[in-house]
């Protein structure tokens, strides 16, 4: 089995008590959704209720292939995630910003043809993300990857890891990284909804 599959089985939190103090429990968040399949690189928000949403960045580790980005869903206290599920994106490294109890945005980063940073909306929670919603955040689609391998490719990106605040309900402060070959630096911008 490939490293992905080695080290990457399943993830694990520890769950912040009420209290305000740590007890060392852990709680699988994602496990491996097929045999094939392991969820990766996870970003979670909290909405205002208490319910989380967590974002994963999916690899096929038998056709070495990334797979659409997936998310799972906790109640309150974290303790019980919901199975990953494919949100339909194309994407690897996604990061979730809640503006409302329905209203959430995706940064995520697609490093295929597309070469880019971009933002999609959901209008319901995460259960679906509005294609015709989505915005170009970075573009760098000069950039070309040679190598197929996954871990070899990740040499070779220069833009990546978004993340994003919410600053009030039309607007999130995003955050990444960006240049060209060793040349990087961190870049941010204002999204208004």
């Amino acid at each position: 089995m490939g490293y992905a599959g080695a080290h990457f089985q399943c993830f694990n939190i520890k769950n912040f008590l009420r209290q305000r103090r740590y007890m060392a429990r852990y709680v699988e968040i994602a496990g491996r959704p097929t045999e094939s399949k392991v969820c990766w690189d996870q970003r979670i928000a909290q909405f205002n209720d208490g319910r989380m949403i967590n974002l994963f960045w999916a690899y096929d580790t038998i056709s070495n292939k990334d797979c659409n980005i997936h998310a799972s869903f906790a109640a309150k206290d974290g303790r019980a995630w919901s199975k990953p599920k494919d949100t339909g994106v194309k994407g690897q490294i996604a990061c979730p910003v809640v503006l409302n109890a329905n209203h959430i945005i995706m940064l995520y980063v697609r490093r295929d043809t597309k070469r880019q940073i971009l933002a999609r909306e959901s209008f319901d929670g995460g259960n679906s993300w509005d294609e015709s919603t989505e915005m170009c955040i970075h573009n760098q689609s000069d950039q070309t990857t040679q190598d197929t391998n996954l871990f070899n490719a990740m040499n070779e990106w220069s833009y990546g890891h978004p993340f994003g605040i919410k600053i009030n309900d039309r607007e999130i402060a995003v955050v990444f990284y960006a240049g060209q070959g060793q040349n990087t630096s961190l870049r941010f911008c204002k999204i208004t909804v």
